[in-house]
């Protein structure tokens, strides 16, 4: 009998950022800029390889720390033994920032530890973080944390993560920001908008929202760090961003109302300048009877573009027959062949679409053919009469029709009409 033994544990590079300590820590390291003082990691590999494994280290910016060795090499007995990572910060560089460096590691050797047999999961990075040695208390990190950009036609956001080490924790989040912080910049609308704290640190995010007429062009933005409470001349620190300008297609109106058989107009344009032609199409996605003219708009970038100048489009709504309004929604989309990417328009932005209600021109009532018998008493034939009956418009369900007569000596039948959304135009007769 054979026996095959299935290996629970997956190929894994262990990464230590506090070796030393109880269990295996993930932190980021801490150095200071023109210091001496030195930070380290070790490496590992998660199970025996069938061969040698190279790891080499991957600096993020060379300029700000060093890392040592730039390759570390594990064999079939030394793959569980750890192996140090030496970060040394970098000499003082003047520019009053402080840095946060990214570590990668690649793998080369036993096939079972490169990709794609070992996902990229297996492999961590190390943040270094570098504290520059010109700024006071406060860092303004020049990489943003994964999450906080957002870039929205009706409300950008831009996130900026900041230590201070002379604030005891976490600053509140319901501290009213302009205690913390001062924006200084010529953006007309944006603002500082919230402080987000990291639990148990010195650490905050802030946000800057963004709610005014659309900029065409990247925007520096520099914010002050401020002690608490404190005005913007106490500054402790500062730092900028660049907020690109957001790529998309901008209604004159969020919605329209058309009656049928006639027309109503909205106009379009493009948040920026594109770096080529770009081709829109309109169309209602969800009721046929409302289409639009023309359903192709080209927008240019470059000297002489048209690309923030308002082209119509002009929306009709057809006779559908029904006493029904009906809705519809336009949406706005890159065609193929437009020259820039990313004009793509994937993101759902605020006025991105349009909505277009339609207001019904054909009033409810009924169609009577004829709508007068001549009857004469004495002859049973010549006594009764016929006409028929049917809705003018569809219902929105079923309907009865009760026939009666201002008479006794004339009698109706049926008495009851019954018609629905699919009889309404088909006639029915009385006696």
């Amino acid at each position: 009998m054979t026996v095959t033994v299935v290996d629970d544990e997956e190929p894994a590079l262990v990464v230590d950022t506090a070796p030393g300590t109880a269990g295996v820590q993930t932190g980021a390291l801490e150095v200071r800029e023109g210091s001496t003082a030195t930070a380290a990691y070790t490496l590992a590999l998660g199970v025996v390889p069938t061969g040698a494994v190279t790891v080499s280290v991957g600096n993020g910016d060379a300029t700000a720390v060093t890392l040592a060795p730039a390759a570390l090499t594990f064999s079939t007995t030394t793959w569980a033994t750890a192996q140090t990572v030496v970060a040394t910060p970098a000499a003082n560089d003047a520019d009053g920032e402080h840095e946060r460096v990214t570590v990668t590691h690649t793998l080369t050797g036993a096939e079972e530890y490169i990709p794609p047999a070992l996902p990229a999961a297996s492999v961590p990075t190390v943040t270094v973080n570098v504290t520059d040695d010109d700024a006071a208390s406060a860092r303004i990190y020049t990489s943003t944390p994964a999450g906080l950009v957002q870039h929205a036609l009706d409300g950008a956001r831009v996130g900026i993560e900041v230590t201070n080490t002379t604030w005891a924790s976490g600053v509140a989040t319901t501290a009213a920001v302009g205690d913390y912080f001062a924006l200084d910049t010529a953006v007309p609308g944006l603002r500082l908008d919230r402080i987000s704290s990291v639990p148990s640190t010195r650490t905050v995010q802030l946000a800057l929202a963004y709610d005014g007429s659309d900029f065409d062009t990247a925007q520096t933005l520099t914010v002050r760090v401020l002690a608490a409470a404190h005005t913007g001349s106490d500054v402790l620190a500062t730092g900028t961003r660049t907020v690109e300008p957001t790529r998309g297609v901008e209604a004159s109106v969020a919605a329209v109302t058309v009656v049928e058989e006639a027309t109503a107009t909205y106009t379009l344009r493009l948040t920026s300048p594109p770096t080529g032609a770009v081709t829109v199409s309109v169309a209602s996605s969800d009721n046929p009877d409302v289409t639009v003219a023309p359903a192709v708009l080209t927008f240019t970038g470059g000297a002489g573009g048209n690309w923030n100048t308002a082209q119509a489009v002009t929306v009709s709504a057809a006779d559908d027959g029904d006493g029904a309004d009906e809705t519809a929604t336009l949406a706005h989309t890159a065609a193929a062949g437009s020259q820039d990417p990313g004009y793509t328009f994937a993101t759902a932005r605020t006025r991105e679409n349009v909505a277009v209600t339609v207001t019904d021109n054909d009033a409810p009532g009924l169609a009577v053919d004829p709508t007068t018998l001549a009857l004469t008493e004495q002859d049973a034939t010549a006594g009764s009469g016929t006409y028929t009956v049917a809705l003018a418009t569809a219902p929105s369900g079923l309907v009865t029709l009760t026939a009666t007569s201002g008479d006794a000596a004339v009698t109706v039948a049926p008495t009851a009409l019954t018609y629905g959304a699919t009889t309404w135009n088909t006639a029915q007769t009385v006696t």
